[in-house]
């Protein structure tokens, strides 16, 4: 695997969590619900200097208003026998699940605008955890099915498990990271699905900081081996 030359504080453990700290910038968009569904008020989509999400919901609850994070159900079931669902990304504290309701709310009823490029403000790299790191590697060492393995990486704001590092078609010392998404309706100019994601980071500077902690943070994994 490819080295690349980046730091990471290896000190933050994953049950210690993080002290929230609201990003530099944050840009809210949100929408209103077109049809006769009373709970769902409408939906939001969120872009910040590192990550940009989606499919957020404005739900009316019984102290009003919040904002819902999508999930996908499991195949585990609670004390009552109904189905388990998993958050996509969700808050990373109580904290940061204030701000966030009380941004996207804000943004809700007062429909902001913006102009020009978004804020190159990154957390800082200590402030950057990432953990639950799932290596698949075969018998010879090599990625299974071009996948290297999974991580999960929290900031001050966002928990995004499930973050997949897949290796490049043509350079077999490149990885790269894939998001989490869902197949639409929608059909490309060849008629293949187009795939919606769920999170990812809001452009390639963003994606090329992102990666060199990932890779850091597994290269180390792979030197406990």
């Amino acid at each position: 695997m490819a080295t690349l030359n980046t730091s990471l504080n290896t000190a933050a453990k994953e049950n210690e969590g993080v002290n929230f700290e609201a990003p530099k910038e944050v840009r809210v968009y949100t929408y209103k619900n077109q049809n006769d569904d009373n709970k769902r008020l409408g939906g939001a989509f969120l872009q910040t200097p590192l990550f940009k999400y989606s499919n957020l919901s404005i739900i009316e609850g019984q102290n009003g208003p919040f904002l819902s994070y999508p999930s996908r159900k499991s195949n585990q079931t609670n004390d009552e026998g109904k189905p388990v669902y998993f958050d996509r990304y969700y808050p990373a504290s109580k904290e940061a699940r204030e701000y966030l309701n009380q941004v996207v709310l804000d943004a809700f009823n007062n429909a902001p605008s913006y102009d020009g490029k978004i804020s190159d403000e990154y957390y800082n790299e200590e402030d950057i955890q990432i953990t639950d790191i799932k290596i698949t590697l075969d018998d010879s060492g090599s990625p299974i099915n071009g996948v290297l393995g999974t991580v999960k990486v929290t900031t001050p704001l966002m928990v995004h498990p499930f973050i997949t590092i897949r290796q490049s078609n043509t350079d077999p010392d490149d990885f790269y990271l894939a998001y989490p998404g869902y197949k639409t309706n929608d059909t490309d100019e060849n008629g293949k699905p187009v795939y919606q994601r769920y999170f990812q980071t809001t452009n390639k500077a963003a994606n090329e900081y992102l990666t060199k902690l990932v890779i850091s943070a597994v290269e180390k994994e792979l030197n406990k081996r």
